[in-house]
């Protein structure tokens, strides 16, 4: 299977004026096909910069967006003929394509759109209805380079339309990819990793790991055949569940969250959430849902004890945190408690973090969430 790299031009995205989200898009798509993406570069608008990249590729598919304008500091015309040593010409269809549109909206052409209609020779034109930067592609050693022009509505249709299904026939493209995501809570990334990292060294299915404050998502991605990529995900899925059965893993599409509303709605429990921790943000995440009774209680614990309940079908949640300096944001000087009980059992966590900043909410959250799970379990 094919490589790429993406590349996307423009100095505005190098100095974080401009946030790249065409090259997240596209490795999407590629994905999609079993295509991998090794590479996203953001380049400034230097035509030596863009040359040594382009030099530098490895991969048989290189995508570059943007820098197809009119102006003088749109360089990928000029970069990618000096790179394949073609000589730009100017393609008459294509000047008499962007002359039409701009005659169209009444515009009057000008000397520099006619640049617009220069392509490397033994180039392949790529026409764009939606814009007045034309496509262009083109083979160089064993790669081919697909010139596309940076305004994402205009490049997603011509990647859709055309660049995908050319790769499709020139990389003769049958296998198809799948994928399923286990959420593991109550267990961090570099556990997770300890744990299962010989099965990320495998090349099919390919496992890898997504880490969140609080949860960490494992993806097992196969390629091949329908039943070749269902019985690939489902053996490695039960090696997984195997080696990380002491936690909770969440196999079904659903959130931690929706996956305990859910849970304690088919227990019939009720929530009550004594926080001193959050300001009300646990309750806030955990309840708002049909059917389900969360009640939050914010304050100290002199003040919420008489809300202490022993009656069966209520769960009692307990959150408290402590500082050794209140003057330090430093998460080593906080502790945190956590007590779960409905009057016929019990359990503590202890962990070693205070909630100041809205990742450590984040944190206590699925804390919280992973311990109901395992309670109501």
């Amino acid at each position: 299977m094919p490589k790429a790299e993406i590349y996307a031009l423009g100095s505005e995205i190098v100095l974080g004026q401009t946030i790249d989200t065409n090259s997240a898009w596209i490795s999407s798509k590629l994905n999609d096909l079993g295509i991998e993406t090794v590479k996203h570069v953001a380049i400034a608008d230097d035509i030596e910069i863009i040359k040594s990249v382009l030099n530098n590729s490895t991969s048989e598919i290189i995508i570059i967006g943007g820098g197809l304008g009119p102006t003088e500091d749109d360089l990928t015309r000029e970069a990618i003929a000096e790179v394949t040593g073609k000589t730009l010409y100017k393609d008459p269809k294509l000047l008499e394509e962007i002359e039409n549109r701009f005659r169209k909206r009444g515009f009057i052409l000008t000397k520099n759109n006619d640049k617009q209609a220069m392509i490397p020779e033994t180039a392949n034109a790529i026409h764009n209805p939606n814009g007045t930067a034309p496509a262009f592609s083109i083979n160089w050693q064993d790669k081919i380079i697909y010139a596309l022009p940076g305004v994402p509505h205009e490049m997603k249709w011509l990647f859709e339309n055309v660049v995908l299904p050319e790769l499709i026939q020139s990389f003769s493209i049958k296998t198809k990819i799948e994928y399923e995501s286990l959420k593991v809570l109550g267990m961090g990334e570099s556990t997770v990793d300890d744990k299962i990292g010989d099965l990320m060294i495998i090349d099919n299915p390919v496992v890898g790991l997504l880490a969140h404050p609080g949860q960490v998502d494992v993806r097992i991605t196969a390629t091949g055949e329908d039943n070749e990529r269902k019985t690939l995900i489902e053996q490695t899925k039960k090696e997984i569940l195997e080696r990380l059965k002491e936690t909770t893993i969440i196999t079904e599409d659903l959130t931690p969250i929706e996956y305990l509303q859910n849970l304690l709605i088919k227990n019939n429990k009720d929530l009550i959430i004594l926080d001193e921790a959050s300001n009300g943000y646990i309750t806030s995440e955990i309840g708002g849902k049909p059917n389900l009774n969360v009640t939050g209680i914010s304050g100290r614990s002199s003040a919420v004890e008489k809300f202490q309940t022993r009656k069966i079908d209520t769960i009692s949640v307990s959150i408290k945190s402590e500082y050794l300096d209140k003057n330090v944001n430093n998460l080593a000087n906080g502790k945190t408690y956590i007590q779960i009980s409905d009057g016929t059992k019990e359990i503590t966590e202890y962990q070693q973090f205070g909630v100041r900043s809205k990742i450590d909410k984040q944190r206590l959250l699925m804390l919280v969430v992973h311990l109901l799970i395992k309670f109501c379990s």
